[in-house]
C-alpha cells in the first residue's frame, strides 16, 4: 500500500536556513577532499582549492531549497541526511557549470573568475596563449568531472538511494542532451528554445530536486508525477527568465549580460525578435548571430530594441506562473506549503527584479 498523501505538519526551513546548512556541508566536504588530494600531490590539492572557490563562490542554492521544501511539504524533516542529498544536487550543478563555461568560453561565474580563469593565471609560465587556454580548460574540465562523479556518491547512504541515484542519472542524461542541442542550435538547424530549456535547465534544476525531496519523504508516485510537471513548468520559465537577463547589466547578475549575444546563442529572446522583425532586419540579425563576435553586440542590441520581444516574453513568463500555480493547487500538501511553493515560483520566475 502506498503511504498516505496526507503530510504531517512540520516547521518549514527557510531558504536562508537551507543555504547556511548546505554551505556548511559543502565547505566541510571540500576541505576533506582537499586534505586527501594534498596527500597525493600539491597540484591535485590546488585543483581542489579551485573547486572549493567555485563551490563557495555564491548562488542562491535554489536547488537544495527546492529539495528541502518538497520533502518537508510531504512530512519529512530537514535532517543532516536530507541536507546531504541537497548537497549532491548542488555539486552536480557546479560541475555542470564548469563544463558549461568551457562550452561558452566564459571566464566569469558569479561575478568572479571561474576555474578556467584561475588556471589561466596558474599557467602563466606557458608563453603560448592558445596552449595556456587549452591547459586551463582541461583543468576546468577535470574539476567538473570530479563534481559530477561526487554528486551521486553522496546519495549512496540515503534511504531510497537507488531511486535517488536513478532520478539524478535521468536528470544528468537530460541535461547533457540539452547542452548538445544548445551547442548545435543554429549551427545545423534551428532548435526550439523551449525544448532546450526543458532538457538543459528544468531537468536538473527543478524536476530532479523536487522529486528527490518528495521521494525522501515517502510521497507516492502520483505526487512525483505531478511534481515532474511542475518542475518542467518552473524550470522552463526559469530559463526564460535567464534569457531575459540580456536586458539587464552585469551588476545584477554577476555575469556579463552580453555573454549570450557574444556566443551567438539563439535564445528565446533572439527567436522572438527574429519572428517580429521585417525581412531585411531579420536576415541581418540572423547573420550577426551566425557569426559570433563581441563587435556585433551593439547592432544586435539595436535590432532587439526595435521589437517587442521583451514584453512578449514577459507575458509568457506570466503564463508559466499561472500554470505553476494551477499545478501547485493539485498537490496533496498543506495550504501553508502551497503558499511557500507559490512564493518559490515568484523567486524563480521573477528573480531579475
Amino acid at each position: 500500500m502506498p503511504k498516505s498523501t496526507k503530510p504531517k505538519l512540520v516547521a518549514s526551513t527557510s531558504l536562508d536556513e537551507v543555504r547556511q546548512q548546505v554551505e556548511t556541508g559543502l565547505r566541510n566536504y571540500c576541505a576533506e577532499q582537499t586534505r586527501q588530494a594534498a596527500e597525493m600531490h600539491p597540484s591535485y590539492q590546488h585543483l581542489w582549492q579551485v573547486i572549493t572557490s567555485q563551490v563557495m563562490a555564491g548562488g542562491k542554492r535554489l536547488r537544495p531549497y527546492a529539495l528541502v521544501l518538497s520533502a518537508e511539504a510531504y512530512g519529512a524533516r530537514c535532517t543532516p541526511q536530507l541536507i546531504e542529498v541537497a548537497m549532491a544536487w548542488e555539486l552536480l550543478h557546479v560541475g555542470l557549470l564548469m563544463h558549461d563555461d568551457i562550452i561558452d568560453r566564459d571566464l566569469l561565474r558569479h561575478g568572479q573568475p571561474n576555474a578556467i580563469a584561475a588556471y589561466l593565471e596558474n599557467y602563466l609560465p606557458i608563453s603560448d596563449l592558445n596552449d595556456r587556454l587549452h591547459y586551463a580548460e582541461a583543468a576546468a574540465m577535470l574539476a567538473g568531472d570530479l563534481l559530477l562523479t561526487a554528486a551521486p556518491s553522496l546519495l549512496a547512504s540515503s534511504v531510497n538511494s537507488q531511486q535517488l541515484q536513478q532520478i539524478m542519472h535521468d536528470a544528468t542524461w537530460q541535461v547533457i542532451g540539452g547542452e548538445l542541442l544548445d551547442l548545435e542550435n543554429g549551427l545545423l538547424e534551428p532548435i526550439n528554445p523551449q525544448l532546450i530549456a526543458q532538457a538543459k535547465t528544468a531537468s536538473y534544476s527543478i524536476v530532479g530536486p523536487l522529486k528527490s525531496g518528495a521521494l525522501s519523504a515517502g510521497a507516492p508516485a502520483s505526487e512525483l508525477s505531478m511534481l515532474s510537471d511542475l518542475g518542467l513548468t518552473l524550470g522552463t520559465g526559469f530559463q526564460l527568465a535567464d534569457d531575459l537577463l540580456v536586458f539587464d547589466d552585469i551588476s545584477s547578475t554577476g555575469k556579463s549580460a552580453d555573454s549570450d549575444l557574444i556566443a551567438g546563442k539563439r535564445t528565446s529572446v533572439i527567436v522572438e525578435a527574429l519572428s517580429q522583425l521585417p525581412t531585411t532586419d531579420r536576415l541581418r540579425l540572423a547573420a550577426l548571430i551566425g557569426s559570433p563576435s563581441v563587435d556585433n553586440v551593439p547592432e544586435i542590441r539595436k535590432l532587439l530594441g526595435e521589437t517587442d520581444a521583451q514584453a512578449t516574453l514577459l507575458a509568457q513568463l506570466s503564463g508559466y506562473e499561472t500554470t505553476a500555480l494551477t499545478l501547485i493547487n493539485k498537490l496533496a500538501i498543506p495550504d501553508s506549503y502551497r503558499r511557500q511553493f507559490a512564493a518559490f515560483t515568484k523567486t524563480l520566475l521573477y528573480r531579475r527584479h
